[in-house]
């Protein structure tokens, strides 16, 4: 079953999931998804394990409406999904795509350092650019 989150009943769930993703910014994006429950401009999609009788989230799907070149697009701001529950993932992507279209929004964006060629071979994303990391050290002296 997915549903949209409008509470806080399974966000410690999700807390939890988030631990799986790498490089994921655990605490803001639970303290952004505490903050848009009832935001119109934000959703909270989860799969729930609904063949037994406790309630178990087993993936989760976060987006915004931002603004990106320009254009209103619907940002995926972070998404897992239990491997074991993998074949859901497709599901909760056409949920965001009705929400999007619900908002005249005809764009999603992600970025992502993980499987990459997933997003665009399962979903349809394209390469637009890359995210590229410089650490600045100590030695640097720019002036």
């Amino acid at each position: 079953m997915i549903i949209n989150i409008k509470n806080k009943e399974f966000l410690y769930q999700i807390y939890k999931l988030i631990g799986n993703i790498k490089n994921c910014p655990k605490a803001n994006i639970i303290e952004m998804m505490g903050k848009g429950l009832n935001n119109d401009n934000e959703i909270i999609l989860a799969y729930i394990n609904d063949d037994k009788e406790d309630k178990i989230v087993r993936g989760f799907l976060y987006a915004t409406v931002d603004n990106m070149d320009g254009e209103r697009t619907a940002f995926i701001q972070a998404a897992y999904m239990s491997p074991k529950y993998n074949k859901y993932s497709q599901n909760v992507f056409d949920k965001l795509i009705e929400w999007s279209k619900q908002r005249n929004i005809n764009r999603m964006d992600i970025i992502t350092t993980r499987f990459p060629d997933s997003f665009r071979r399962k979903y349809g994303f394209e390469y637009t650019g890359t995210l590229m990391k410089r650490y600045i050290s100590k030695e640097d002296n720019n002036g």
